[in-house]
Formats: C-alpha cells, structure tokens, sequence
C-alpha cells in the first residue's frame, strides 16, 4: 500500500516537474524571442540601473525625462518578463545581456 502511495506520489510529482521545465523552457523562449530584444538604450538604462542609480538618477546621467525612464523601464521588465528591477537585473546577467556591476567601497579602492 505504501509503495503505490509513493509511486503515485512520483507520477505526480514528475509530471508537475515536468510542467515546472516546460513553463520555464516557454519562459526562455519568450525573453529570447528575437522581437522582443532590448535596445541599445534599454540596455543602457538597465547597466545604470545594476549600478544602483535610481530613476532620478538615471533621468539626469542621460538627459531624459523621469516619465521616459519610467516607460523604459516598464517595457525592459516587460521584455525580460521580469517582476521588478532587481529580477530585470538578474535575468540580464544570466543571459549575458549586461556584465555584473559589483560596488566597490570607496576606501577599499584607496
């Protein structure tokens, strides 16, 4: 009785894995769908955006407005299909899309 309980646990198991690799296979294959990849600015205000600068910020480093900035951001999460600007971040990375920005400590560079 135990051993059909965990077999049947298995069969389910595996076929919610299985669900799990093809959303996420789906997933990929949206992000690298060749008509949704990130503008020269976009991946600009995405490497600025790894770096820590804030919409503010970025606004001023680029001379644009804070509601441009705020629409390229919103189609770089679109794209990326991402939930926020640290998932955008990540995904980027991931993908090779940006390098990874680590902050050095001022008075460690010294």
């Amino acid at each position: 009785m135990i051993v059909k309980k965990n077999k049947e646990a298995l069969k389910t198991s595996g076929t919610r894995c299985e669900d799990i690799i093809r959303s996420d296979v789906m997933r990929i294959e949206r992000i690298l769908h060749p008509a949704e990849k990130l503008t020269t600015r976009e991946i600009e205000i995405l490497t600025l955006t790894a770096k820590g600068k804030t919409r503010d910020e970025i606004s001023a480093i680029l001379m644009l407005s804070k509601e441009t900035i705020k629409d390229y951001l919103a189609k770089i999460l679109r794209k990326l299909d991402a939930a926020n600007k640290a998932n955008a971040v990540s995904i980027a990375c991931t993908l090779g899309i940006i390098e990874p920005y680590e902050k050095v400590d001022r008075a460690d560079a010294l």
